[in-house]
C-alpha cells in the first residue's frame, strides 16, 4: 500500500515541490496533473505559465501588476 503524507500544519510550508508539477491538456480536453520526480525530468519539461498560475507560483504576470 501507500506510506502515509507528511503534511505540515502550517499553510506556510508546502508538503509539495510545487516547481515539479505540470499540467497536461490532450486534445480531447483531458486535464492531468503530473509531478516530476528528477531535475532531468523537470529541465525537459519546463513549467509554463499556466502551470505556475494554477499552483499559485509568481508568473511573468505577477512582476507587470506590481
Amino acid at each position: 500500500m501507500y506510506s502515509p503524507l507528511e503534511i505540515t500544519k502550517l499553510p506556510s510550508e508546502p508538503f509539495s515541490d510545487y516547481t515539479r508539477w505540470r499540467l497536461l491538456v490532450n486534445d480531447g480536453g483531458r486535464h492531468t496533473w503530473h509531478y516530476l520526480e528528477s531535475d532531468e525530468e523537470a529541465q525537459a519539461w519546463p513549467q509554463t505559465t499556466v502551470d505556475k498560475y494554477w499552483l499559485g507560483l509568481e508568473t511573468v504576470w505577477d512582476s507587470y501588476s506590481s
